[in-house]
């Protein structure tokens, strides 16, 4: 009987990486339009537009809606209005100071929780099957 003796040399572990594409966000921006920030009014559309500049509007993942009040909440956009960054930005750039009084921030932001609280109807602009992980990303910015 014969024996034959072999060297084995251990292989590393191979590690596969997969990367999940993140789920899209839903930005909702509450702009204050009553008459106080008449004049401030073009700093709030100029933050919009750069925040909007750095999304991923064009991949059919992150939307975005604009929301103006005064007295009362109104909607400039739908979340589901706009499909391409140039559309969003070219709305942004054309919203108008909203005007009046008196200012009632408690009536927008109870606004903001049932019209776009979660799950978001599709005629209001949500997603066609919006997830607990699309759910967790989604963010009302407002400057206070």
């Amino acid at each position: 009987m014969s024996t034959a003796l072999a060297r084995v040399t251990p292989l590393p572990p191979t590690v596969t990486v997969v990367r999940q594409q993140p789920a899209g966000r839903d930005v909702v921006f509450l702009l204050d339009g009553s008459d106080g920030t008449r004049t401030g009014f073009p700093a709030m559309r100029d933050f919009v537009q750069r925040v909007v500049e750095t999304l991923s509007v064009d991949d059919n993942k992150d939307r975005v809606s604009v929301v103006q009040y005064s007295r009362d909440p109104a909607v400039q956009f739908y979340l589901n209005t706009y499909t391409t960054k140039g559309q969003i930005l070219d709305a942004v750039r054309g919203l108008r100071h909203k005007g009046g009084r008196p200012l009632n921030t408690g009536a927008a932001l109870q606004y903001l929780r049932i019209t776009f609280s979660l799950p978001l109807p599709e005629a209001g602009g949500g997603r066609s099957s919006t997830s607990p992980s699309v759910a967790k990303r989604r963010k009302i910015i407002r400057r206070c």
